[in-house]
């Protein structure tokens, strides 16, 4: 534990997760700065509130809701959901025949 402003402070090592792949991060957390807050303004969705061990990408989480979206398990579906994800952040991608 460290001074912190304030509060006392701790530093929590967890694993992140996104499309490309798993990584790890290391965050300073006190009472003004909760881990659950900071992750959230990284991009990442926290997998507890208190003490996350992993965050996921809000950028892959959108992918999965948009793969639900489309929930009919065939390659048409899974096509159509990826392409809607990509158009979501901005790529075109013009493949129909």
């Amino acid at each position: 534990m460290v001074r912190f402003g304030l509060f006392n402070a701790t530093f929590l090592c967890l694993s992140t997760l996104f499309a490309t792949g798993l990584q790890h991060a290391d965050l300073t957390v006190c009472p003004c700065a909760p881990a659950a807050l900071q992750l959230l303004w990284m991009g990442y969705f926290p997998s507890a509130p208190l003490g996350p061990t992993l965050a996921v990408s809000l950028q892959l989480l959108s992918l999965v809701r948009q793969l639900f979206m489309w929930m009919p398990p065939n390659t048409t579906a899974w096509c159509e959901s990826f392409e809607a994800y990509l158009a979501g952040m901005g790529y075109k991608v013009d493949t129909k025949v």
